[in-house]
């Protein structure tokens, strides 16, 4: 019997194998200064988001919950 509540991954990287395919890899462990550049980059798209009225909703709200659960991890500052 499979369970009906889905396992959210820690880190989700996305890799292009080529033009044409795309795939998911989760990683479950990284370095504190890749986890930082990750936040980083997170809050630069979010910034992107409010500002661009071509990005999609969905998108900020994604990046939102992503900086989120990288701030209760614990190991990087809140958003300010």
């Amino acid at each position: 019997m499979e369970s009906t509540q889905e396992q959210k991954p820690d880190h989700v990287v996305a890799q292009d194998d080529s033009d044409e395919e795309f795939s998911i890899e989760v990683v479950k462990d990284i370095s504190q200064e890749q986890e930082a550049s990750l936040f980083t980059f997170l809050q630069k798209v979010k910034k992107a988001c409010k500002e661009d009225d071509s990005v999609p909703d969905f998108v900020g709200s994604q990046v939102t919950e992503w900086l989120q659960e990288l701030q209760e991890k614990g190991s990087l500052a809140p958003e300010k």
